[in-house]
């Protein structure tokens, strides 16, 4: 998913995924402390509380990259949703990681990510997937409205549905739930500056959208497997787009090589 706004030029794209350059490394806090928050979340619970690993990180745990300020306020937040939020928690599989081939069509182009949790309710007998998000931002309208406008609860809920009843760590009643189709979606936004949270309820997708969704990615999937089959597609055409200026690897789209491109 992370992968699919490189195509809206296709030289970025074959340069980060086909020749495999990679970014300078950077990040901003925010970043580096939603890791360590997405690391707690998995390998905490309630007979294991975050708080205490907070008391003695391991030195080479993702934890001790932290102040110790922000260790015990990360610390603190992971508890209280687990304390507040049990059926979150009560059957449950934390951090899949799956990758898979799109189709037979595409053989060289998988749909791969981490799931950061998948939950089953048996209240109405669905799967619910849930994606942490850490911000500084208010936790308002405002970000649930613009993280409904990302490709990211389309494409992990079609991982699922296309992929999921195969997949061993998910217990037989939750690939059920996946057959039929019963499959929901929430964010859990974090702001553990104001040690705050919000947990969307879970919801269906809408069966237009998520065709629409479909439609597009497959013409995008298209569009990769041409430029990995002939990487002479790889155009630069982020001129055209606006942009170059937060491209990673504008210096090769600056600097004409030998031959004059």
């Amino acid at each position: 998913n992370s992968s699919l706004p490189y195509l809206g030029c296709s030289r970025w794209y074959y340069l980060r995924t086909g020749r495999g350059l990679k970014p300078p490394p950077g990040g901003n806090k925010y970043t580096n402390t939603g890791l360590v928050f997405h690391d707690l979340m998995k390998t905490c619970s309630s007979t294991s509380p975050a708080q205490l690993k907070t008391l003695m990180p391991a030195k080479d745990s993702l934890l001790s990259t932290l102040p110790a300020s922000q260790q015990s306020q990360v610390g603190l937040l992971a508890d209280q949703i687990f304390a507040e939020q049990p059926d979150m928690f009560t059957e449950a599989v934390k951090e899949i990681w799956f990758d898979e081939i799109y189709s037979q069509e595409f053989p060289n182009v998988h749909l791969c990510g981490t799931i950061d949790l998948i939950s089953y309710s048996a209240e109405d007998d669905t799967v619910i997937l849930t994606d942490y998000k850490t911000t500084s931002k208010p936790l308002d309208a405002t970000i649930q409205m613009d993280y409904s406008l990302t490709s990211q609860r389309w494409f992990y809920s079609l991982a699922v549905l296309l992929f999921g009843e195969r997949w061993e760590k998910l217990p037989a009643k939750f690939k059920a739930a996946i057959l039929a189709g019963r499959i929901k979606w929430r964010y859990c936004f974090v702001n553990y500056e104001k040690l705050a949270y919000l947990l969307q309820p879970a919801e269906f997708l809408s069966a237009e959208d998520f065709e629409l969704f479909r439609r597009m990615l497959h013409e995008k999937v298209t569009l990769a497997a041409a430029i990995h089959n002939d990487p002479t597609l790889a155009i630069p055409e982020g001129i055209l787009l606006g942009l170059c200026w937060k491209c990673p690897f504008k210096i090769s789209c600056a600097q004409p090589t030998e031959d004059g491109r």
